[in-house]
């Protein structure tokens, strides 16, 4: 039962895949946990993007979130990201997000389809966002709501040498209008494959179909593929 969910994930991903107008990027993500206890963990996460194609822009960012955890169904957390953007195209921008996240989760592992805690969440967050030049600078504010979680594959528990699919749907919802940016997101769907090499290191490979907006412009709705690479690391 659980490889025929993985199939059906596998195609649902593919068929959004299939659209005209594609472009990728690629994301590397390094995620470090320097605090984890019973009811509070802390992460930093520095990050680049890069648009794969001429002209494409490039994203660096760096991300402190703090989680709480009092009931084991319900988690907390709060964020400040920063960012600055290159884009050779149109504006380079520096951007100011912080952000609160709900999560209810699902706390099981080794049954149904070997589902790892999967989860509901809803995320608002603010952005601020200077552009160089004369454009003037903008506020926004946008909820998005993910739904996901992982399937273990050779073990029933996310226990080190297990293989996973961590899976996820993201819907974005624009609170004051659109930002002015090429990717204006509108939602995701992702699915990868990690592997836990031992309880310190793990690492994640993981393909999103990104629909967007090009806000410069005011395009039609495009997509484009998003390769990532993730490693997360317990110090």
């Amino acid at each position: 039962m659980k490889n025929y969910f993985l199939i059906l994930l596998f195609f649902i991903v593919l068929n959004f895949s299939k659209v005209d107008a594609q472009s990728s990027q690629l994301w590397l993500d390094y995620m470090a946990y320097p605090i984890q206890d019973l009811s509070w963990d802390y992460e930093v996460n520095v990050g680049y993007n890069r648009l794969l194609s001429e002209g494409g822009w490039s994203d660096v960012y760096i991300n402190n979130t703090v989680t709480f955890q009092k009931l084991w169904w319900l988690l907390f957390d709060g964020s400040l990201e920063l960012h600055y953007t290159y884009d050779p195209q149109y504006l380079n921008s520096f951007e100011i997000r912080p952000w609160i996240m709900t999560t209810a989760r699902w706390n099981t592992e080794g049954e149904h389809l070997n589902l790892y805690k999967p989860f509901i969440a809803v995320l608002f967050e603010y952005r601020q966002i200077f552009y160089d030049g004369d454009t003037p600078n903008e506020q926004k504010m946008r909820i998005r709501t993910r739904l996901g979680g992982r399937i273990t594959i050779n073990n029933k528990t996310m226990a080190v040498r297990t293989f996973y699919v961590p899976f996820r749907l993201e819907l974005f919802f624009d609170l004051n209008g659109s930002a002015t940016e090429r990717f204006a997101n509108k939602s995701r769907i992702m699915l990868g494959l990690g592997y836990i090499f031992n309880n310190a290191v793990r690492a994640e490979f993981v393909y999103y179909v990104n629909s967007f907006r090009n806000t410069y412009e005011d395009k039609f709705d495009a997509t484009d593929n998003i390769f990532s690479l993730i490693v997360r690391h317990t110090l």
